[in-house]
């Protein structure tokens, strides 16, 4: 049996020290730790007021003459822990051996007992285990036996003394196991389950600096407690695991229960795929005016495409904020993250335009162009894994400890876009377990208690900036476990109302809960498949309206029928929005559609697919001879124009005067190449066209 190891007694003299540091200021933990070298120092090149702290602390001494500082024998103590620990979360791949004077300061490591897992060094844990139900109920129960033992020699570990001998040695370790008891009641039935380290001497406050000390190892040694690194403020934090304090304190904790019915949903409609779909048809006949300083649509583009937005029911949550201009704009960022359109500058211009890869999409059914957005917003990386605390989900390796460039990430977008949309992603995966619809509420009470990585992060010592003020540059920080679960809540009420609500991935509806009417909501067909919980999907087409070609060339929808409105609107001019006569056959777009390689054949064929009924024959003949006028001419040093008749020609030199000169009866030379584009855009519009 192995005896208990006590720690080294120069560690009671830094307790004083230790409850000091927790008082300075950040920046003069930092100057002594990474701008201060143990030995001599020279006190000019070091602040007068960082100087007075660290002597205030005992960490460095000054000489007579004040000209030199250094390091007392704590100083060089603390500063060989500190500076380790901090150079070993920016190596976090490196596994790391740490001696066991050390022990006190470790960061997610332990010294795991030979009896319990056959290891006997100190080292790093290389998975987070905390989430394996073996380890939290094992861990539980070993605390658990901890404190039911009345003196050391009932615990488990035992000693090779015996207990009925006269050996002082058996009063001191029963002191020590008895404030180490003390102590540990203390943790499990403090607000939360982590405290400053320097404060444990407070916890038992009748026992003497040397036992709270060895108490304290005795502890940590046997897992009963862990140990953080915070690298806020550079300070210890003494913890139970989390899973294992829930377990021991049951009364503090009462953790938000998922409340399920057997409600009747509504599948709330995916109306961010029709936004996108409008958006994108008329992109496709026209490109769209882009203000340049806001990189919005102008009012009237705006005010058109919200006249054919589909109206939201009654049941989807959040349905005041979907006002048509927050739409419009989701619209186009979902566009242009998937690229299926893009902006691009023509003539100093900003125009809204669909790319090649959105128009294939357009050609889909409905399921499919929602399946389409649904991939680009699953995370690749994780292949549909459902644990919101895999190891694979937060930094690099096998590790849960976070790297400071993860951190530094985080910080800087205050949790906004980050990587927590992975998490986010598999928060919602949880509903997949559902059987029937839960409150809105209970799910985001839920998860804030217990499934909430930020928590994770808060308590492994991560710094976590919860604002800045603009005018000082002040950095906040969490403080509080409570932050956390707020914060959390926020990031899930986004994601929720920013992409799962708009893409359809909810069935809703909303019911009384005491005076108040509350959202029930879960996972649509399309969630399901969006989960991973489903290879399929159902997903009602939109209902196709009749169109009809009039003998007047116009061409009428009753209603909206938006595959339609895409194929012809390569032939013709838009006279109207929404339904109606949206449409008219003119010789010009007729003209038009064949210089960009249409025939009349292919435009009738396309007449006939969406017309209902017959298509009149005075517009069939008007198309098959307007596209037969369509006449080609070829340019020989851009300046030469050699027409295929001199019908062409004349044709040409009415509308050009004085800029073109008969060579030929069929050869022009143009004496002003200025106007010649011009020129060209006149001739395209009468069904003349320059061969490439």
């Amino acid at each position: 049996m192995r005896v208990m190891k006590l720690l080294n007694t120069n560690w009671v003299e830094m307790l004083d020290v230790v409850c000091l540091w927790e008082e300075l200021r950040l920046e003069d933990k930092e100057y002594f730790l990474f701008k201060m070298e143990p030995g001599v120092t020279d006190a000019d090149g070091v602040p007068v007021d960082t100087a007075d702290s660290l002597a205030s602390c005992g960490l460095i001494s000054v000489s007579a003459s004040g000209e030199k500082l250094s390091f007392t024998r704590t100083g060089n103590h603390y500063h060989r822990i500190f500076h380790a620990l901090y150079q070993l979360r920016n190596n976090e791949n490196e596994v790391i051996d740490i001696p066991l004077g050390r022990v006190i300061a470790y960061l997610k490591m332990f010294y795991t007992r030979k009896e319990r897992e056959e290891i006997t060094r100190l080292k790093r844990n290389n998975r987070w285990e905390e989430t394996d139900l073996a380890i939290q109920v094992s861990g539980a129960a070993w605390a658990a036996s901890f404190l039911r033992c009345r003196d050391v020699s009932e615990w488990e570990t035992g000693f090779p003394i015996d207990s009925n001998s006269d050996d002082p040695k058996i009063d001191h370790f029963n002191e020590v196991f008895v404030c180490a008891k003390n102590i540990l009641r203390k943790i499990i039935s403090h607000p939360v389950h982590w405290m400053q380290f320097g404060y444990m001497p407070l916890l038992v406050p009748e026992c003497d600096y040397e036992i709270v000390i060895e108490a304290f190892t005795l502890l940590l040694e046997n897992m009963l407690i862990f140990v953080n690194f915070s690298s806020v403020d550079l300070s210890f934090y003494v913890h139970l695991p989390l899973p294992i304090y829930k377990f021991l304190n049951p009364d503090y904790f009462k953790p938000q229960e998922l409340v399920s019915h057997s409600w009747e949903t509504f599948q709330v409609p995916p109306f961010r795929l029709h936004d996108t779909v409008e958006l994108l048809v008329e992109a496709a006949r026209n490109p769209l005016p882009v203000v340049k300083s806001t990189g919005k649509l102008y009012a009237r583009s705006e005010k058109e495409l919200s006249d054919r937005m589909i109206s939201l029911p009654e049941h989807v949550p959040f349905r005041k904020c979907y006002t048509p201009h927050k739409r419009i704009c989701s619209a186009i960022l979902e566009a242009r993250i998937l690229e299926y359109g893009g902006i691009v500058t023509q003539k100093g211009k900003l125009f809204f335009t669909v790319t090649e890869s959105g128009k294939q999409w357009l050609k889909g059914s409905f399921a499919e162009k929602l399946k389409a957005i649904l991939e680009k917003h699953i995370p690749p990386r994780f292949d549909l894994k459902r644990d919101c605390f895999n190891r694979d989900v937060w930094g690099k390796g096998t590790s849960i400890m976070f790297s400071f460039e993860a951190v530094r990430k985080i910080n800087f977008s205050h949790f906004v876009e980050t990587d927590l949309t992975e998490s986010l992603y598999h928060t919602l995966q949880n509903l997949a377990d559902t059987v029937n619809p839960v409150t809105l509420e209970s799910f985001l009470g839920y998860q804030c208690e217990q499934n909430n990585p930020l928590a994770v992060l808060f308590h492994s010592g991560a710094p976590l900036l919860n604002k800045q003020e603009s005018e000082t540059l002040e950095k906040k920080y969490v403080v509080e476990e409570q932050e956390m679960e707020s914060l959390w809540r926020q990031n899930l009420e986004d994601y929720l109302r920013e992409t799962v609500i708009p893409l359809g991935l909810l069935n809703t509806a909303f019911t009384k809960a005491g005076n108040e009417t509350t959202p029930v909501i879960e996972l649509s067909s399309a969630g399901r498949f969006f989960a991973g919980d489903s290879d399929v999907f159902e997903l009602e087409e939109p209902e196709t309206n009749p169109v009809v070609v009039q003998p007047d060339f116009m061409i009428r929808f009753d209603g909206t029928n938006t595959v339609a409105e895409i194929a012809l609107s390569s032939f013709t001019h838009r006279t109207g929005f929404s339904s109606g006569c949206l449409l008219k056959i003119t010789s010009s777009s007729v003209y038009s559609a064949v210089g960009d390689g249409a025939t009349s054949d292919r435009m009738l064929s396309l007449l006939s697919q969406y017309s209902h009924g017959r298509v009149p024959a005075n517009v069939s003949e008007a198309i098959v001879t307007w596209a037969s006028e369509c006449r080609w001419i070829t340019a020989d040093s851009g300046v030469v124009l050699k027409c295929p008749d001199e019908e062409t020609a004349s044709l040409i030199v009415d509308l050009a005067g004085c800029n073109v000169e008969r060579l030929s009866p069929v050869a022009l030379s143009v004496t002003n190449r200025k106007v010649l584009k011009k020129l060209m855009k006149l001739l395209e519009q009468k069904g003349i066209f320059l061969n490439s």
